[in-house]
Parts: structure tokens; sequence; C-alpha cells
């Protein structure tokens, strides 16, 4: 008798089941991470759109030692985007508030930036966020 010997081709399904496995696991640890981390770069970009009242803030601190009585006085525009449901800014503190769009951000959430100033007049921004502060950047926890 004469036999020959079969040669394997391909894969086995069992071989086949553990990579679907195995895809699946990592698919359902990937997607929830990938979803902060886009929600987390939305909201850099929340501090982003501050970051020119910050500027004209500190300029009119500098020159004229007390917080701008308004926008216009200061020189900056309270912007709304896609992401910025609304800015609003206190001429008493000094403090710019950023609200997100809970619906284009993924979060409902706020970003506060407060100016501070020192003994030799140098302004000093804090940032806070509310809400869902998990997505704000480790500066404003």
């Amino acid at each position: 008798m004469n036999m020959k010997r079969s040669i394997q081709k391909g894969f086995t399904l069992i071989e086949l089941m553990i990579v679907v496995a195995i895809l699946g696991i990592l698919a359902v640890i990937a997607i929830p991470a990938y979803n902060d981390y886009v929600i987390r770069s939305k909201v850099a970009e929340l501090i982003n759109v501050g970051s020119a009242a910050k500027t004209a803030i500190s300029e009119y601190v500098i020159t004229n030692g007390a917080f701008p009585t308004g926008t216009t006085s200061g020189g900056f525009s309270l912007v709304s985007t896609n992401l910025v449901t609304s800015m609003t800014y206190s001429s008493a503190t000094g403090a710019v508030t950023i609200n997100a769009s809970p619906t284009n951000v993924g979060a409902t959430m706020a970003i506060v930036l407060t100016p501070s100033t020192n003994a030799s007049g140098a302004v000093t921004w804090a940032c806070t966020a509310t809400g869902s502060s998990q997505y704000a950047p480790a500066s404003c926890r």
C-alpha cells in the first residue's frame, strides 16, 4: 500500500477563531481609549480658543495695572465655534470661561482661565475645568 502524505494548506478553524477572539479583545480595549483621546483633543482646542483672550488681557494688565472693563477695552473678542457654545469674560476677576458644546466635543464641561498678578506685575494663568474634568489637560485638573 502506498500512502501519500497530505500537506496542510491554510489555517484550521480553531486558529481562525483564536485570531478573531484576540481581535475582539483588542477592539473592546482600543475603541473606548480612542474615544477618550478624541474628546481630549477637542478640549485642548477649547484652551487654544481662549489663548487670544489670555494674551490680550495679560498685555492690558501689564500696561494699565488692572483688568479690562470689557472685551472692547481689552482688545479681544468672545469666540463661538462649533466646539464652543459660549465664552464669557468677568471684568472683576479677569477670568475667561469657555463652555464646550456637549454634542460636538462629546462631554459637558467648561474651562475657566483665571489670571493673577505677582508683586512684579507679571500675569500668570490658572486653568480649572468643571463638568467632565477627566477629559481636561493635566494642567486644568
